[in-house]
């Protein structure tokens, strides 16, 4: 397989539009590049075609440490199957591989950095943001899945098919759980404002594997503690964290997402305002305390196929993880966990859980621990129950295996319904 002057090795990765391959340039000793390949054109909707021409259209005018590198990019390039000989017309874009891997997997492997980590691969992100706004751009979809790691571990920034030059923007595009109330609520906003708020939410997932809230909108109970400024409220139900052997949050990290959380726009911190808080200037891990944490191992960095999936469907959008209804340039959010919060005593949940999860197949009971698993061939839910406070318990509701995320969301919401009443939180997803 090969495209124009690139020859195909092997499959990286697929979306709804677009596949990843490596391939190297042909009769050179370049190295291996990834290359996107829009799918067939004739196929695509417009505005797919539209946001592909905008990828190469700012990408190539980027060049940054954190910004994954451009090399080359064809509007209508030539596909040519070596057994058929058959020429297929596609879009591709051609840039660095980076072998370190996806940000994303990293994160949901490890379930949430360290703070010293976090913080460099935020300062890195920020780094990046920074650049591109200098440059002209907002990114409008900043995501840790659109964040990869290079062979020496570091970050790097892709997809760019949302960025824009404009100063405001009416059009809601990009993740919903990652996106501004201004952009869910289609208002008149500074799409590089709205990128902060972004900055935000991977800054929290980083920390915990976890969504901070399902979305900035009313409806969402964790996002109402912000909107309304209970903050206190929000950070005592997120008590109950113990990541890479850290317990809970500094205060330096609840104020700083506290300020990018901000429901108005204008209270927002600037770039500078974010590089001069006490969390930005905090230590980095050593290079070796990084490959310890991501548990990589030099050896592995040198085989950098052993560090890349072979494949990685997304979820197309519109489906059951979303809080509300996506046009067609919304994606929905990867959703792995689901938490229920609930004022019943801790034995009083986990009996209801078994009866549940019996309803729905082998349900194991762990005898020593608050802990349910739900554990059929194509799924695996694993259901803890953690006392946050006196009155506040909380269930975590975890995939620990199996790819139908449409299947996970409509079991843990009908736990959800299960659990529901006058003594009941709301479901509160992550």
């Amino acid at each position: 397989l090969t495209i124009n002057e690139y020859n195909i090795i092997e499959k990286l990765g697929e979306g709804a539009f677009s596949k990843v391959y490596s391939g190297k340039k042909e009769g050179t000793s370049d190295p291996e590049y990834a290359i996107k390949v829009q799918s067939n054109q004739s196929n695509s909707k417009k505005t797919v075609f539209e946001t592909f021409q905008n990828e190469i259209s700012v990408h190539s005018k980027l060049s940054h440490k954190h910004i994954v590198k451009f090399i080359d990019a064809r509007l209508k390039g030539s596909m040519v199957k070596a057994s058929t000989k058959q020429e297929r017309e596609r879009a591709f874009i051609v840039t660095e591989k980076c072998t370190g891997g996806d940000l994303f997997d990293q994160i949901l492997k490890a379930q949430g950095f360290s703070e010293n980590l976090t913080r460099k691969y935020f300062r890195q992100a920020v780094s990046a943001v920074e650049y591109m706004h200098n440059a002209g751009y907002a990114h409008q979809d900043l995501k840790v899945e659109n964040m990869m790691l290079d062979s020496a571990c570091n970050l790097k920034i892709c997809d760019f098919g949302f960025a824009t030059a404009e100063r405001e923007v009416q059009r809601r595009v990009g993740t919903q759980g990652y996106m501004a109330p201004e952009q869910l609520q289609r208002e008149n906003h500074d799409p590089k404002v709205s990128d902060i708020f972004s900055l935000g939410v991977i800054l929290f997932i980083m920390r915990t594997a976890c969504f901070p809230f399902r979305a900035a909108i009313d409806s969402d109970d964790a996002w109402s503690f912000i909107e309304d400024g209970e903050l206190e409220r929000y950070w005592e139900v997120q008590k109950g964290f113990n990541i890479a052997g850290e317990e809970g949050f500094s205060e330096s990290f609840i104020d700083l997402l506290n300020k990018l959380f901000s429901p108005d726009p204008k209270e927002r911190p600037s770039i500078s305002d974010i590089k001069s808080h006490e969390f930005f200037k905090g230590p980095l891990p050593s290079d070796e305390q990084v490959l310890a944490e991501l548990k990589i191992s030099p050896r592995e960095l040198l085989r950098p196929s052993a560090l890349l999936k072979p494949v990685k469907p997304e979820l197309s959008s519109g489906s059951a993880n979303t809080a509300t209804s996506c046009n067609s340039d919304c994606k929905s959010p990867i959703l792995t966990k689901f938490f229920i919060y609930s004022k019943e005593s801790v034995d009083q949940i986990k009996t209801k859980l078994a009866d549940t999860v019996a309803q729905k197949g082998k349900c194991f009971i762990a005898k020593t621990k608050p802990k349910v698993k739900l554990n059929e061939p194509d799924i695996e839910i694993a259901f803890q129950v953690d006392e946050i406070t006196e009155r506040v318990k909380r269930i975590r509701v975890q995939l620990i295996k199996g790819k139908d995320s449409s299947k996970f969301v409509k079991i843990s919401e009908e736990v959800q319904t299960m659990m529901n009443g006058e003594d009941h939180l709301r479901a509160i997803s992550n």
